[in-house]
């Protein structure tokens, strides 16, 4: 009885989605790890696990997409002997591929 409708989820599940729209915007959360190492007289290291988010804009142009994306990660890395250290990073991402 449940044979017909598993066979039939699954076959929705395969099938390819055409003409989809990668534009638009979107949005998240991160989770990552950053370690920081200089070398020379004043070798300042640290590590030490940071949080943070990212937004994002891409517009379709039917074939390619271009984008761009803005994140910014927190955390509380000492570097060295505590005297200094990161407490945010952020980057501005531009992409484009098909």
């Amino acid at each position: 009885m449940w044979k017909p409708v598993v066979l039939a989820a699954a076959a929705a599940a395969a099938t390819p989605a055409f003409a989809q729209d990668k534009g638009g915007p979107y949005a998240g959360l991160q989770l990552g790890y950053l370690s920081a190492d200089t070398s020379g007289a004043a070798s300042i290291d640290g590590d030490d696990f940071i949080l943070g988010g990212h937004v994002g804009y891409d517009v379709d142009l039917g074939t390619a997409v271009v984008g761009g994306e803005l994140d910014i990660d927190f955390g509380d890395i000492e570097l060295g002997d505590g005297a200094e250290s990161i407490d945010s990073v952020s980057r501005l991402i531009l992409r484009a591929g098909t």
